[in-house]
């Protein structure tokens, strides 16, 4: 299952529809997969007794959150019209979504795990 053969995934993630936005989400950057850190990074910051910090990270989750929602939106457009050209006859339905929350996933912790580094171009 970790190496991202179809036979031993869940049914969410066989497919070629499904391998594609894996592949799409894995080769980027992602902001998402970040927001954990970036929390606990905010909540370490709320602890210090310097009054800058504190009122930082009183603005930083909420600002944060609205750009990995932003973020989340424009992977799951892009994943679902992507999906749409190259696999014209296979079911779409929640690839959007899907895509999206693998991309606020932290990436060593994805199951199944990423099959491309990032940077790497995704043809199908």
């Amino acid at each position: 299952m970790a190496r991202g053969e179809d036979k031993y995934l869940p049914r969410r993630d066989q497919g070629p529809v499904r391998r594609m936005a894996r592949d799409y989400v894995d080769s980027r950057r992602t902001l998402g997969s970040y927001l954990m850190w970036v929390l606990l990074a905010s909540l370490m910051l709320n602890v210090l007794p310097i009054v800058l910090f504190r009122l930082i990270s009183v603005f930083i989750p909420p600002l944060l959150l609205i750009i990995v929602l932003v973020e989340g939106v424009v992977i799951s457009r892009r994943v679902t019209r992507l999906a749409a050209e190259r696999f014209p006859d296979e079911e779409r339905r929640g690839v959007g979504f899907y895509a999206a929350m693998r991309a606020m996933q932290i990436r060593r912790w994805r199951i199944p795990k990423p099959q491309v580094k990032i940077g790497d171009r995704i043809d199908l």
